[in-house]
């Protein structure tokens, strides 16, 4: 039977990937401005103790003017994300997420266990039915167990 994703399992997961994502994007882009922010100190440490032409000072504050950039950029989507993250590293919202993974397990648990369904007779014996209702005849049918049903949905 083929396995498919219900909509309640599918936005589950994409609501703890998303959470997931943001922790990972913020941590990233932190690092990322910390690392910006030691490269404009050599930067500006370049610019006030070695002695250059003017032409090599003037790549030094481009290299400047471009590190500032992408330090802002970084700073912008940590400051986007840090509220989300914060509401989630309080230790009452933690719970949230936790208590979210084990849904999406318990749930999981609950299509795997629908996708797998049959029924044994319990007391009727299919030959017969087959064999009294539509007058098919199966050979060795009494020395046969009951054949699982399998229902596809």
């Amino acid at each position: 039977m083929k396995k498919r994703l219900s909509h309640t399992l599918k936005y589950l997961k994409i609501s703890w990937i998303f959470f997931e994502s943001v922790r990972t994007t913020y941590n990233l882009n932190k690092e990322s401005m910390k690392n910006e922010d030691h490269l404009t100190q050599d930067l500006l440490h370049r610019l006030e103790l070695e002695s250059m032409s003017g032409r090599e000072r003037s790549k030094v504050a481009t290299q400047l003017v471009l590190n500032r950039q992408a330090r802002r950029k970084y700073n912008d989507v940590t400051e986007e994300l840090a509220p989300i993250v914060d509401f989630f590293e309080d230790r009452k919202n933690r719970s949230v997420l936790n208590n979210m993974k084990h849904l999406l397990g318990q749930v999981r648990k609950m299509e795997g266990a629908h996708q797998r369904r049959s029924y044994t007779p319990k007391v009727m014996d299919l030959h017969k039915v087959l064999e009294d209702r539509a007058g098919i005849r199966i050979e060795n049918a009494e020395n046969e167990k009951p054949t699982p049903l399998v229902v596809e949905i």
